[in-house]
C-alpha cells in the first residue's frame, strides 16, 4: 500500500507543478507580436525614406542596427559615416546605400553640400554596382538611389543666393535679364568620402 506524501512534501509538489506549468506557458509566447494596420498605413512604413519623410528608410536603419551604429547615428553622424565608409574598398550593396541616404539626411539636416555631393557618390556606387542584378528591378533601393543621386547633385552643386548690396532689395530686372551672374566662381568642395569609393 502507498503512503499517503505529507502536507508540506504536497505543498512542495503543487508549487513546483504550478511553476512547470507558467514555464511551459511562458515559453510558448511568442517574442514578436503582430499589431493590424491599413495596408497604407505598412505601405508607407515600408516606403518610408530621407526624401519622403527626413528620416532613415527601413533598408538602412536595419543595416545600421546590424552594425549596432543605430543610436551613435543620431549623435555622432559623420563619425558613423566615416566607420561605415572604412578604407572605402569592397564596400557591399547594402554599406554603399546606407551611406547614400545617411549622409544625405546628415547634409540635410546640417546644410552640408559636401555630404550631399557625397551622398551622390555613394548613391551612384550602388547603382553600379547593382547595375545587371536579377532582381534590382524589384529592389526599392534602385528608384530611391537614383532619387539620392540626382538631389544629391542639385543641392551639392547648386551656388549659394547671392550676397544683395548694402542698402539694395532685389537684383534688377535688367541683371537678370542680361543673364548678368557677376562673378561666380564654383568653390573647391572637398567630399568626405574614400579614395576607394570615388574610383568604383
Amino acid at each position: 500500500m502507498r503512503e499517503r506524501p505529507s502536507g508540506v512534501a504536497e505543498r512542495v509538489a503543487r508549487v513546483t507543478h504550478a511553476i512547470g506549468v507558467l514555464l511551459l506557458a511562458a515559453a510558448c509566447a511568442t517574442p514578436v507580436g503582430v499589431v493590424h494596420g491599413s495596408t497604407q498605413d505598412v505601405y508607407r512604413t515600408l516606403t518610408r525614406s530621407v526624401l519622403s519623410t527626413g528620416e532613415l528608410s527601413p533598408l538602412s536603419e536595419q543595416t545600421l542596427r546590424r552594425l549596432g551604429l543605430e543610436t551613435r547615428f543620431e549623435h555622432a553622424p559623420e563619425a558613423v559615416i566615416a566607420q561605415l565608409r572604412g578604407e572605402g574598398a569592397n564596400l557591399g550593396g547594402d554599406v554603399l546605400f546606407t551611406l547614400a541616404e545617411t549622409s544625405f539626411l546628415h547634409a540635410e539636416q546640417a546644410h552640408r553640400r559636401d555630404y550631399h555631393l557625397a551622398a551622390a557618390v555613394y548613391a551612384y556606387a550602388f547603382m553600379v554596382q547593382a547595375r545587371g542584378g536579377l532582381a534590382v528591378a524589384l529592389d526599392p533601393r534602385a528608384r530611391l538611389a537614383a532619387d539620392l543621386y540626382n538631389l544629391g547633385l542639385v543641392r551639392g552643386l547648386a551656388a549659394p543666393p547671392p550676397q544683395m548690396p548694402a542698402g539694395a532689395t532685389s537684383v534688377t530686372s535688367a541683371t537678370a535679364a542680361r543673364g548678368d551672374l557677376g562673378h561666380m566662381a564654383m568653390p573647391r568642395i572637398t567630399l568626405p568620402i574614400g579614395s576607394d569609393v570615388a574610383r568604383t
